[in-house]
């Protein structure tokens, strides 16, 4: 069953699978409480230490995680004329293409029987955890999850199921600890402890409704997301540069009927054009201020 898995995965060109008992998942509790503590979550993490560690009752029927990888372009900001999109928003919607992805292996899971639900993203599992379960990588100071071979641009999809999988083995790798990414984070989100401030990472601050003034200053030609941390990480200098630039005056321009018909199938859609408007907006005052 798992070497079918595993060639269905390459037919859809999912770039790694991997697998993960989830009765056996090892959990960082110590991370999640001290997180906690220090009141470091921000408002998109949802659920409780029940959901990432999948003791929840919701969970009970499964015994199976797998995790899919798949690869995303690097964008380039370094015109810092123009405004650009995150990395992770460039083309169509993540979460489409990834359940897209994963589909066939679902049909191959009910057709033998076994029952399954997929998850990618906005959920309230630990993803990265889950793909280190799988053996899919090892975690950076950045708290992103690093592949050696893929680096870390990737997105992150799971297929719960029923069926009984042997798990793959966890990487034993570590992070180089060049600190780049610690150095180049314009809020300090990231610390030595190694736990990050999700409440001022700057992605969090561009995609949240209410904005502190105090954190305008920060913001540069990226108005949905932040790449700083993974685009200084040495794992990622092999990803492939693209330009995701916005015509600044078309886009503030444009109707909500036009943005919606233009960027509806884009993964930074669902937040709404008024805070990507007033993000551009800033940007635009940081500009000025600066000549």
């Amino acid at each position: 069953m798992k070497e079918e898995i595993i060639r269905i995965s390459k037919i859809n060109n999912i770039d790694k699978i991997g697998f993960c008992n989830i009765k056996n998942l090892k959990i960082p509790y110590e991370k999640y409480k001290l997180q906690e503590t220090l009141n470091y979550k921000c408002s998109f993490q949802v659920g409780d230490l029940s959901d990432k560690s999948l003791i929840n009752k919701k969970y009970n029927i499964y015994n199976t995680v797998i995790v899919i990888l798949v690869s995303y372009n690097k964008v380039d900001f370094s015109d810092k004329s123009c405004v650009s999109l995150s990395s992770c928003a460039y083309g169509r919607d993540y979460h489409l293409e990834l359940k897209d992805k994963m589909q066939d292996i679902c049909e191959y899971l009910k057709d033998n029987g076994y029952i399954y639900k997929t998850y990618v993203d906005n959920n309230p599992l630990d993803e990265r955890l889950l793909a280190y379960n799988a053996g899919l990588g090892f975690f950076g100071k950045n708290n992103l999850l690093i592949n050696e071979d893929i680096g870390s641009y990737f997105f992150i999809g799971e297929i719960l199921t029923d069926a009984v999988i042997e798990s793959d083995k966890i990487q034993n790798n570590k992070c180089i600890g060049c600190n780049k990414c610690i150095k180049v984070c314009p809020t300090h989100a990231l610390n030595d402890n190694g736990i990050l401030n999700s409440k001022r990472c700057l992605s969090y601050l561009t995609q949240s409704k209410k904005l502190d003034e105090n954190d305008y200053k920060y913001f540069d030609n990226c108005i949905y997301g932040c790449d700083k941390c993974i685009s200084i990480c040495p794992y990622n200098n092999i990803i492939k540069e693209v330009k995701n630039e916005i015509d600044i005056d078309e886009f503030l321009s444009m109707s909500s009927e036009e943005y919606k018909n233009k960027y509806s199938s884009n993964a930074s859609y669902w937040r709404g054009k008024k805070v990507l408007d007033r993000n551009i907006n800033i940007y635009l005052n940081n500009l000025k201020k600066k000549k």
